[in-house]
């Protein structure tokens, strides 16, 4: 059933049921059939119905049971015609809501909220207008669905106007205009070199993508965040890169580059940016110019992280004396200090292991909650840790055949 409110479905209310919400005003229902006319006037006051009036033909009288109508809450009023017809709500005098309704169905509604009126359509056309100017305006075809082909969209903003067009029921095109009436851009589905323009018609910025761009109909705003390319802060899927200009001149004022969502090199106003892991880090940490120190000392984690994987535990254990906490004549287990590091990673723990065919030393970073070789190597082979250490479970170690 359509919500008049929002001209929605609302699977919440049953077929036939139209809903009104007026607090003090006048609610009329207007209804036609073969043979008579029926009308109902209710007068609502405080959120209540006060008073009830009737008119069947040429008979006219008051309501003490209301048969069409009944109140539920919050100044929420629930209709069931059951033929064609009209409800109206007037506020204060004036008309602000008009609703025609045909088979128990709502077809067409009108609202009028102070500056503001909204008109719709069922599976034609909804519309919102501001102080006179039409706004918003969407085309359907049946059952609410995109219109199949044309402009199904139009949106004016304060600093821009946004069109999208459909065919074969898809949104295949967005053009963006500048509240001058310049064009902003205009891209279609799977454009892989997308050219922005300023108020005036000169180059603002330029994207260019690898897999091409994907439309999408959901957010009611720009598909490309003009804002987001002037702050670098743009993200695209797959490999990208975009580029913004100087005022008035082919000069490249900021540039970024990076793939799947994440940045990896930029540049603005004679200064580089560096990424890992889409977060920006020093040219130094970048370059690989940092030893194992200062991989425990910095204090993202998600850096530390990736420059651990990059140097290597083996590398990490060389260049830093860590703490024995067990060792034997095969394994050794070693606690690294991490300065910024959270709650449980407030330490580094390594699992030093010599294989035995080739002697050579293997490393292998284990949870921080591991004490000694025993919980270590039980952790490697999926044995929990808490189960290692109860008193009522009896473990056996796997030893090298």
């Amino acid at each position: 059933m359509l919500d008049i409110r929002t001209g929605k479905e609302n699977s919440k209310l049953s077929t036939g049921i139209i809903y009104a919400s007026v607090r003090n005003g006048e609610l009329i229902v207007r209804t036609c059939g073969p043979k008579s006319q029926t009308r109902e006037k209710h007068v609502i006051e405080h959120d209540k119905i006060t008073e009830s009036l009737c008119t069947r033909g040429n008979n006219q009288h008051l309501m003490p049971g209301m048969s069409n109508i009944w109140h539920k809450k919050g100044g929420a009023y629930y209709i069931r015609p059951g033929i064609d017809g009209e409800l109206i709500v007037k506020q204060e005098g004036v008309t602000t809501d008009k609703h025609i309704i045909r088979n128990g169905e709502q077809v067409e509604s009108l609202r009028i909220l102070g500056a503001r009126k909204e008109h719709w359509v069922a599976g034609t056309f909804e519309k919102i207008y501001e102080r006179g100017a039409l706004v918003y305006e969407r085309y359907f075809r049946d059952d609410w669905e995109m219109l199949y082909k044309g402009k199904f969209l139009r949106k004016v903003e304060k600093e821009y106007t946004l069109e999208r067009y459909s065919d074969h029921g898809d949104m295949v095109r967005e053009v963006v205009y500048w509240s001058n009436g310049q064009q902003m851009y205009d891209i279609h589905q799977q454009d892989k070199d997308i050219c922005v323009f300023d108020e005036h018609g000169l180059p603002l910025s330029k994207i260019t993508l690898a897999t091409g761009l994907s439309l999408d109909n959901k957010l009611l705003k720009p598909i490309i965040d003009l804002s987001a390319i002037v702050h670098l802060t743009a993200r695209f899927p797959g490999e990208w890169y975009y580029e913004t200009y100087y005022c008035k001149s082919d000069w490249i004022f900021s540039w970024m580059k990076g793939r799947e969502f994440s940045p990896e090199e930029g540049f603005k106003c004679g200064e580089y940016y560096y990424f890992i892991r889409g977060i920006r880090v020093p040219e130094h940490i970048a370059q690989g110019q940092y030893g194992a120190a200062d991989i425990l000392n910095y204090p993202n984690e998600t850096v530390r992280n990736e420059l651990l994987r990059r140097h290597g535990l083996a590398r990490l254990a060389r260049e830093l004396h860590g703490q024995t906490l067990d060792k034997n004549e095969t394994y050794e287990l070693i606690r690294f200090p991490v300065p910024h590091g959270t709650v449980p990673d407030t330490v580094l723990k390594v699992l030093k292991m010599r294989c035995p065919s080739t002697q050579k030393w293997h490393f292998l970073r284990v949870p921080p909650q591991c004490n000694n070789i025993n919980e270590a190597l039980n952790w490697t082979y999926g044995i929990r840790i808490t189960d290692t250490r109860s008193a009522r479970t009896k473990l056996e170690m796997i030893t090298e055949t």
